[in-house]
C-alpha cells in the first residue's frame, strides 16, 4: 500500500484532513529520498537525528 493510498482511506474519501508523512531512515542515499517522495511521503529525514 502507498502512502498516497492510506491518505485516501480505504474508500478515497475526497474530503479528509491531510496526514503528514515523514520517512526516517538511516539511508542516505539521494535516490532513497526521490523513492519516498515518490511514494508520497510529505518530507525525510535521517538518522542520526541531533536535537538542537
Amino acid at each position: 500500500m502507498t502512502v498516497i493510498a492510506m491518505q485516501n482511506g480505504a474508500e478515497g474519501e475526497s474530503q479528509r484532513v491531510p496526514i503528514p508523512i515523514i520517512a526516517l531512515t538511516a539511508d542516505t542515499m539521494p535516490d532513497n529520498q526521490d523513492r519516498c517522495s515518490d511514494a508520497g511521503m510529505n518530507d525525510f529525514i535521517t538518522k542520526p537525528i541531533t536535537k538542537d
